[in-house]
C-alpha cells in the first residue's frame, strides 16, 4: 500500500521531470519564421500552464508553513511584549535620574562659580583699597613737603627782608660813622649767606616735592587701571553629575528640530544652506503637480540636519555661519543598555 508521503514524493519527481523537459525544449527552440513564432507562442502558454501547476502543487505546503510561521511569530511577540515594556520603563527611569543628576551638577557648578567670583571680587576690592590707602599716604606726605617748602620760603623772605634792613642800616651807618660800616657789612654778608642757604634748602625741598608728585601721579594711575580692570575668576572644573553603572551608558545626543519649514526652504533656494538639507515630497508633488509651488512640496532632510546638529551643537542656535533659518539644535539624553551576560529568563 502506497502512503501519502510516498505519493507526494512521486508526484514531486514527476513534476520536476516535466519542468526540466520544458526547459530543455525551450533552449532548443529557434524562432525564424511565422510558423516558429506561432509555435513559440503555444509553448509559452504551455510554460505558463505548468507554472500554475507548480504553484498549485506547493500551495498547500506553503499555506501550512505560513500558518506555522505566523503561530511562532505570535508566540514570540507575546513573550517579548513584557520584556520590551520593561526595557522602556527602565530606560525612562534612567533618563529621569540622569536629567536630575545633570541639574544637580549644574547647580553645584553655579555655586562653585559664584563662590570663586565673590572671592575674586573681594581680592580685587582689597587690592584697590590698598592702592587708595597708599595714594592717600603719599598725598599727605606731599602736603607735608609743601608745608615745609612754604615755611622755607617764608624763612627765605624773612632773611631777604633782614638783608634789606641790614643794607639800609649799612647805608645809614656809612653816612654817620665808618666804624659802624664794617660791622654792618659783616651783618650784611651773614644775612646774604643765610639767604643763600635758605634758597638752597628751598630748591632741595622743591626737588623732593616734585619726586613725591610724580610718585603720587603714578599711584593714582595704577589705582584707576585696577578699578577699571574686569574681575577675573578662576575656572571651575566641571564634574560629571551622572553616575556610571556597568552596562548602562548615558550620553548627550544632538538632534535638529525644524520649527519653520518655509524659512528652511527659502534659505535653501537662495543658496544660504546646502540644497541637500531638503528633499522632494513626492506624494504631495503628485497631487499638486499642476498647482502653484508650495513649501510643503519639500521635506526637511532630517538625517543631514541631525548630522549637522551633532557636529555644531549649540552653534546652530546663535547667529553665525552654522545657523540655519527655521532649524535649531536640541540636546537630548540617549540611554543604551547591554544584555546581561549568561542571563536566564
Amino acid at each position: 500500500m502506497v502512503t501519502g508521503t510516498e505519493l507526494k514524493v512521486t508526484e514531486s519527481k514527476e513534476l520536476r521531470r516535466k519542468v526540466s523537459s520544458v526547459l530543455e525544449a525551450a533552449k532548443k527552440m529557434v524562432v525564424k519564421t511565422q510558423k516558429d513564432y506561432a509555435l513559440a507562442g503555444e509553448k509559452l502558454k504551455d510554460v505558463k500552464t505548468k507554472m500554475q501547476l507548480v504553484k498549485d502543487y506547493w500551495f498547500p505546503s506553503k499555506s501550512k508553513a505560513k500558518a506555522t510561521y505566523d503561530e511562532i511569530r505570535a508566540n514570540e511577540k507575546e513573550m517579548l511584549g513584557p520584556l520590551a515594556e520593561a526595557e522602556k520603563v527602565i530606560k525612562a527611569a534612567i533618563g529621569v535620574y540622569a536629567a536630575h543628576m545633570e541639574k544637580v551638577r549644574e547647580e553645584q557648578q553655579r555655586v562653585a562659580q559664584e563662590k570663586a567670583r565673590k572671592a575674586a571680587q573681594e581680592k580685587h576690592d582689597r587690592e584697590v583699597a590698598e592702592l587708595k590707602a597708599e595714594e592717600e599716604r603719599k598725598r599727605k606726605e606731599l602736603e607735608k613737603v609743601r608745608a615745609a617748602e612754604e615755611r622755607k620760603r617764608k624763612i627765605a623772605e624773612a632773611a631777604k627782608e633782614k638783608e634789606r634792613i641790614a643794607r639800609e642800616k649799612v647805608e645809614r651807618a656809612k653816612a654817620a660813622e665808618d666804624a659802624k660800616t664794617e660791622k654792618a657789612v659783616a651783618e650784611l654778608a651773614k644775612a646774604k649767606k643765610k639767604r643763600e642757604e635758605a634758597q638752597e634748602k628751598v630748591r632741595e625741598e622743591k626737588a623732593k616735592a616734585d619726586d613725591l608728585k610724580r610718585e603720587a601721579a603714578e599711584a593714582e594711575e595704577e589705582t584707576e587701571k585696577k578699578e577699571a580692570a574686569p574681575v577675573v575668576t578662576d575656572a571651575v572644573k566641571e564634574k560629571r553629575g551622572v553616575p556610571k553603572h556597568d552596562g548602562i551608558n548615558v550620553r548627550d545626543v544632538w538632534d535638529a528640530e525644524v520649527f519653520s519649514l518655509e524659512a528652511l526652504v527659502k534659505t535653501a533656494a537662495e543658496k544660504g544652506v546646502d540644497i541637500k538639507a531638503v528633499l522632494p515630497n513626492s506624494p504631495l508633488l503628485n497631487v499638486l503637480a499642476k498647482k502653484k509651488i508650495d513649501p510643503r512640496m519639500l521635506l526637511p532632510n532630517m538625517p543631514l540636519l541631525n548630522a549637522l546638529a551633532t557636529e555644531h551643537k549649540e552653534a546652530m542656535n546663535v547667529p553665525g555661519e552654522f545657523q540655519i533659518p527655521g532649524v535649531k539644535s536640541v540636546k537630548n539624553k540617549s540611554v543604551a543598555a547591554a544584555a546581561r551576560k549568561g542571563g536566564i529568563i
